[in-house]
């Protein structure tokens, strides 16, 4: 079994094709009972993670990469 029991699926604003990913990710999650929540963020910071602490970890899609300055500080894994 496993721990992770919630993802938060990260798109930037306006990007469709990764919104569409996004909606085949969380299918794919919902079919092995994980519970998934798409969130649109434009710059991402832990203070704006923090806001969501039932999830256990977080994919992000598309490319934000300014997050990896500050990585150390995200209290929740990132996947990438």
């Amino acid at each position: 079994t496993t721990s992770i029991k919630s993802i938060g699926i990260i798109v930037q604003p306006g990007t469709c094709l990764h919104r569409d990913l996004a909606f085949k990710l969380s299918g794919l999650l919902k079919s092995v009972s994980i519970a998934s929540y798409i969130i649109s963020c434009g710059k991402l910071n832990p203070s704006k993670l923090g806001n969501f602490p039932d999830i256990s970890a977080y994919v992000i899609l598309g490319c934000l990469n300014e997050i990896f300055r500050d990585d150390i500080f995200y209290f929740k894994p990132l996947i990438t």
